[in-house]
């Protein structure tokens, strides 16, 4: 019997210990940043079954583990994942700080437009590209365009966007390229044009940039891609950040002129020639320099459950074209309410509101002497007001998440010359994600816009348009290496008493071949409805008249690429190269065109020039950290275009300035590379772009435009290098200031014909938090 004992005893042992080890516990937390210490809202805390909970507004939370759990994840946007074991001997209720360290790698940031929800950029299907918002602030950002305009693939010309050349020029009426703030569009009602100027800069958290079609998740205006900028909320630890900034523009380099031609003929006449009339100036200014001023403030606190966002932005400017300005002032605020008695919910209102003036320059009067003098009649002033305004509701309960939100976009936009604007578009969309075990999401919703527009601009009283979706996206993770995402969407489209319904679809793939190689392929549909502006716009600039036209139809095609992603480490410097191979090809492409449909008309008018493609490559570099002892980040890359008819023919080429197969306004190469480094307290950086000669512009604009046939065969060939320099001083945590020289090699450029680019100018910023 006593020899039974011991055995009884370690038998007893086991059992306790199986059933301690089994038994249910409560686990409560608190999740807090590796570095600043500051509570981290919102984080997601897993369980095996893709069940969980999120922290609250203090980033604490509570958590039964099941008996058969001893694990559980931590995920949060921008953060490194960790995967937690529980020990269930400490019994229950069980508590624990949890830190979360900032994700350094750069394969490993977080982006959410790809799908609508948060993966890392390494495992996406499609090309992508990101802008921080300290890059954003460190170049002294005034209009969102001006930092798109150096990443690699995206051009602007004159306000209009372009990735990988899907877009040429298109006046200022209809956009391939979608704008999103927070993944609300922000086109105007009527021209569907970017209002980059109405962005909260000051509050941008990121920029995501899809390359490609992307119809399918955001619909008709997505054809050649989405910029979506996400903007932030508050921490624990409540922000305040006012900027101020100045800045003048020089004198061209080559700003003395000489007019030769009738200068010879009076010296043949042996008259006498007055200084004057020999030499003239391109700066029209005179001691009175361009110059463009401002400010900024932003505040951000949480109040007990209600995060509050409130930022204020104000510029004054003079441009160095004549005649020129932009006076504008715009306030935004975010609200979001997380309902302590209802776990996951949070609803809110954000609103922006700008009021402005500004006078628009168009064409200039002729090379040389008359480079920043307006042609005649073509400059247009206007003023009024923006508004958004933002209602939202999110609901997320475990592995299933809800949303429901709207955007009231009123543009009103007083001209002179009867071209006055004014809309009220009204969106909203509803969407639901549901995450399956063993990898599968589901992504689906509706949307649904309705435009009114009153505008002497349209000689009509008034137009409306509506447009309505439904869409569905499957992703699908397999053996932690291969992702596999497709969907589909359906639009239906009017403008006026014009009709139209059409599917689109996409599917790609990615496959991670090694530890920091990705490999990806992708094919997406693309589709775009005419807009009120392409279809009824009637007025003039100058002595060229714009005619609408009705009978204009949607344009619809495809692109697909496949790429290369690899990771890279130096010493403490990580980054990453990425290779695309893409094709883009359009039907019945829309296009302002001189002549019109049938050449008869003596201005623009949008019409279907036919069917086009656009192949290509990119390569791209990025990374960050430190070579031996010098920080270093760099990013930027090379893009590669073959723009063409599919087939070219005599009308193809009646309205270009070429007479061989290219599309109008690209670049057949274009480079942009960013570098910057750090001593001590002090930051230089250098952003390089370089454009290739435009081969291909309006005929029209090159025989009758003073100086363009001119200033285009002394450019003929040659490309365009344009630097920016900075250099930033840090006194101390929250105070810096900044000396930013931009186009520091004072190159005179011109990216569309008539319209010359800045010359150097030079600003100062001054950053201070409180």
């Amino acid at each position: 019997m006593s020899s039974r004992k011991p055995i009884l005893i370690y038998l007893l042992f086991i059992g306790v210990s199986i059933c301690s080890q089994s038994q249910e516990i409560v686990l409560n937390g608190k999740i807090i940043d590796s570095v600043s210490g500051e509570s981290l809202v919102g984080t997601n805390v897993i369980l095996p079954n893709l069940q969980g909970t999120s922290t609250g507004i203090d980033g604490r939370f509570s958590l039964v583990i099941p008996s058969q759990v001893n694990h559980i994840e931590i995920r949060f946007t921008g953060y490194e994942s960790r995967m937690l074991h529980i020990n269930k001997h400490g019994g229950s209720p069980q508590n624990i700080l949890i830190k979360l360290k900032p994700r350094q790698e750069m394969l490993e940031q977080v982006v959410v437009s790809a799908g609508k929800y948060e993966m890392k950029l390494s495992e996406i299907t499609v090309s992508m590209d990101l802008l921080k918002a300290d890059y954003i602030s460190a170049i002294n950002t005034t209009s969102m365009d001006q930092a798109l305009d150096k990443m690699s693939g995206v051009n602007i010309i004159d306000g209009q966007a372009n990735i990988r050349g899907g877009s040429g020029y298109s006046y200022g009426a209809g956009s391939r390229v979608l704008l999103l703030v927070d993944g609300l569009p922000m086109l105007t009602g009527d021209a569907g044009s970017s209002s980059w100027s109405f962005v909260p800069l000051e509050n941008i958290s990121q920029v995501e940039v899809i390359k490609g079609a992307s119809s399918v998740l955001y619909g008709s205006s997505a054809l050649n891609g989405v910029i979506n900028l996400r903007t932030a909320y508050p921490t624990s630890t409540p922000q305040t950040r006012i900027s101020f900034f100045n800045g003048v523009s020089a004198k061209p380099q080559h700003n003395i002129t000489h007019e030769l031609d009738h200068i010879q003929y009076q010296i043949f006449q042996g008259d006498t020639i007055a200084a004057d009339s020999i030499f003239k100036e391109k700066a029209w200014w005179g001691k009175r320099l361009p110059f463009e001023s401002g400010f900024s403030v932003l505040h951000k606190q949480k109040f007990k459950q209600l995060d509050f966002v409130a930022g204020l932005f104000s510029i004054n400017s003079e441009s160095f074209n004549q005649g020129a300005f932009s006076r504008r002032i715009r306030g935004n605020i975010a609200t979001r309410y997380h309902f302590a008695r209802y776990k996951g919910l949070q609803a809110g209102v954000n609103a922006n509101v700008q009021q402005g003036s500004s006078a628009n320059f168009f064409m200039w009067n002729g090379d040389g002497s008359q480079t920043y003098i307006p042609l005649g009649n073509t400059m247009t002033t206007n003023y009024g007001y923006k508004l958004t305004l933002d209602p939202f509701i999110n609901f997320q309960h475990k592995n299933f998440s809800q949303k429901l939100q709207g955007r009231w976009y009123r543009n009103y936009n007083y001209a002179e010359k009867e071209q006055s604007t004014f809309s009220d578009l009204l969106y909203g969309e509803y969407q639901a994600q549901k995450q399956f075990q063993k990898g599968l999401r589901l992504t689906g919703g509706f949307t649904f816009s309705y435009t009114r527009v009153l505008a002497d601009l349209y000689n009509q009283d008034s137009i409306t348009a509506s447009n309505r979706a439904i869409y569905l996206q499957a992703d699908k993770k397999f053996f932690n290496r291969l992702s596999i995402s497709a969907g589909g969407r359906y639009e239906f489209n009017r403008v006026d008493s014009n009709r139209e319904a059409k599917p689109v679809f996409r599917i790609g793939v990615n496959y991670r071949a090694a530890k920091a190689t990705f490999l990806r392929a992708s094919f997406g549909q693309g589709y775009r409805f005419p807009t009120i502006a392409e279809m009824f716009i009637k007025t003039s600039v100058g002595f060229l008249n714009i005619y609408p036209n009705q009978t204009l139809h949607s344009e619809t095609g495809w692109s697909a690429e496949l790429g290369i992603k690899q990771g890279i480490r130096l010493d403490q410097w990580n980054g990453f190269v990425d290779l695309a191979i893409f094709q883009t090809d359009y039907q019945d492409m829309m296009e302002f065109t001189f002549g019109g449909v049938d050449g008869s008309l003596f201005g623009f008018q949008s019409v279907n020039i036919g069917n086009t493609q656009i192949r290509g490559f990119e390569l791209t570099l990025s990374g960050d950290g430190k070579i031996g002892s010098l920080p270093l980040t760099l990013h930027g890359g090379y893009t590669y275009l073959n723009p063409k008819f599919q087939v070219f023919d005599s009308v193809s080429a009646q309205n270009s300035s070429a007479d061989y197969n290219v599309l109008k306004y690209r670049f057949r190469h274009t480079l942009k590379l960013d570098a910057q480094s750090q001593l001590d307290q002090w930051t230089f950086g250098i952003t390089a772009r370089y454009f290739s000669y435009m081969e291909a512009v309006d005929k029209i604009l090159v025989v009758f435009i003073p100086g363009v046939a001119d200033f285009r065969s002394a450019n003929e060939g040659k490309g365009d290098w344009i630097l920016d320099a900075r250099i930033a001083r840090q006194f101390n945590e929250r105070t810096k200031i900044s000396l930013l020289i931009n186009n520091f090699l004072n190159n005179e450029y011109s990216l569309r014909p008539g319209l010359a680019e800045a010359p150097r100018s030079i600003a100062i910023r001054l950053d201070v938090g409180l």
